[in-house]
């Protein structure tokens, strides 16, 4: 061989070399920042390729000289094939996601695998070992062929690119097998699988490259559809909540409308029986239907506000000021019923986010509340709340005198759909609790004491 020549094949070998470690070097560091397992698994077959060419080109020798297995011996050598087989087995089975879409088909060959692999490496001793290690690497590169075509004829992603990775790497390992046999060049075969092995490793990249961001694609779509369905539940539990006060408001209504007609009804009586009415008396009755109608006038005032459209901002807001905005939407749900009604605000924190979903976070509590001391027909109902600041948190309990939540373990009333109630969405506790976790990064909690529930908000402020 010409020194030429020679030189070309050093120059050539030294380069695989170095673009190996870059590429290995890479897909690690790609490892431990995304935690994606495919750039771990192609490092570790980045590492696997360097040993076979190791083993292939006898430490370089074969590249240079006439004279083959000088440097390593046969065992080194085997050794460094058969993980190259087996890193190559794992790889098509990670790329082509054999055990997502053909567990059977990813059993046997792995139970081939390995049976093959570490079978051989029992057997093989001398020279006259290479007829056993051509077999091996004849199986090794066949299952990764069959499987690799297999996985395009069920249409799996990525399966295409991956044989056009492989397949000239498949062309080299034959002609290195023919080679070991002396139907062909050695020295030449040995350049050859170094030249695919280059081609595959770059290839596998772009693959590997496509894959994760085609996972990354898929994840994103997951992740928004779970934030729109998040949306959906949130309004849902809000409309239902909505509803059931709505509902209240509109008994209550009943009663200062009858004051107003009975105001009128007052006035025209007295036109009609006694045919004049004084200015005084008419004064009076203006004045107090306007102070019913401004009552009538807050109520609305108050709802619009807790109406307004979503909009989960982040804003800072005083939480004293959203507690008179609770108080009057939870009082005119009470109405004329006897559940009492105990604030005792002993700070004024600041706390970031929306006010809104606060609102809704407390008001889902304090209904519950409500309702469950209305089921129960409590005597002498009544409904605390308590303010405080600790430790530089906001923690806010609500305590109750409804005997309790009948629910094992007492954390299942925060789930989807479990409700404390017959016929209840199963929404508002749990929306509450997404809430104070996801968009005030706090915590919410509950137990049953001696009288009722307890729940406590625990809130950064």
């Amino acid at each position: 061989m010409s020194i030429d020549l020679l030189n070309f094949h050093l120059f050539f070998l030294i380069a695989f070399l170095g673009y190996c470690l870059g590429v290995f070097s890479h897909h690690i560091l790609l490892y431990l920042y995304t935690k994606e397992r495919s750039y771990l698994i192609f490092a570790i077959y980045v590492v696997a390729v360097f040993g076979g060419i190791i083993a292939i080109t006898d430490g370089g020798e074969e590249l240079v000289s006439d004279m083959p297995y000088d440097l390593l011996s046969f065992s080194t050598e085997t050794v460094f094939l058969q993980c190259y087989h087996l890193a190559l087995i794992f790889l098509t089975l990670c790329l082509n996601e054999t055990k997502k879409y053909f567990p059977k088909l990813y059993r046997f060959s792995i139970g081939i695998s390995l049976v093959v692999t570490f079978g051989l490496l029992f057997l093989l001793e001398g020279r006259a070992g290479y007829e056993l290690a051509s077999l091996s690497a004849l199986i090794a590169f066949s299952l990764t062929l069959g499987i690799t075509i297999y996985s395009i004829q069920h249409n799996v992603p990525n399966s295409y690119e991956y044989f056009l990775a492989i397949f000239p790497l498949l062309i080299a390992i034959l002609i290195y097998i023919l080679a070991i046999n002396n139907i062909q060049d050695y020295q030449h075969a040995s350049l050859v699988v170094l030249v695919a092995d280059s081609w595959n490793i770059a290839f596998l990249s772009f693959v590997i490259s496509k894959k994760i961001k085609e996972l990354q694609e898929e994840r994103d779509a997951i992740i928004k559809q779970k934030e729109l369905d998040n949306i959906k539940l949130s309004m849902q539990s809000r409309n239902a909540m909505i509803g059931e006060v709505i509902a209240d408001i509109t008994h209550q209504w009943k009663q200062p409308l009858n004051v107003i007609a009975n105001i009128l009804n007052k006035l025209k009586a007295t036109i009609l029986f006694q045919g004049q009415i004084s200015n005084k008396e008419i004064l009076h009755s203006v004045d107090h239907s306007f102070e019913v109608i401004h009552h009538l006038s807050d109520t609305i005032d108050t709802f619009y506000k807790f109406l307004a459209q979503y909009s989960s901002s982040k804003e800072q807001f005083f939480i004293a000021k959203e507690f008179e905005t609770i108080k009057k939407l939870i009082d005119y749900t009470l109405g004329s019923s006897s559940v009492k009604l105990h604030f005792s605000i002993n700070a004024n924190p600041i706390l970031k986010g929306d006010s809104n979903e606060f609102i809704h976070a407390v008001l889902n509590i304090l209904v519950n509340a409500k309702e469950a001391l209305e089921t129960n027909n409590v005597k002498n109902p009544f409904i605390n709340i308590n303010l405080k600041i600790e430790n530089k948190n906001c923690i806010i309990t609500i305590i109750d005198n409804a005997g309790g939540i009948k629910v094992t373990p007492l954390e299942l009333v925060f789930e989807r759909y479990i409700s404390t109630k017959s016929g209840g969405s199963g929404l508002g506790l749990h929306m509450a609790n997404e809430i104070i976790v996801k968009h005030f990064n706090g915590k919410l909690n509950v137990k049953n004491n001696s009288l009722g529930a307890c729940f406590t908000i625990v809130v950064p402020c």
